[in-house]
């Protein structure tokens, strides 16, 4: 059960990750510049 309840959490957090990414105006553009910051 401890699991499932697990795995039903991270769809729920997966879906609001979703959400705050289709609020933002241009998320891919944020992912490049990290990614760059990054490399």
């Amino acid at each position: 059960m401890a699991g499932l309840v697990r795995w039903l959490g991270g769809m729920s957090r997966e879906m609001e990750r979703g959400r705050a990414m289709m609020r933002h105006p241009k998320p891919r553009e944020v992912v490049v510049v990290s990614g760059r910051e990054q490399g």
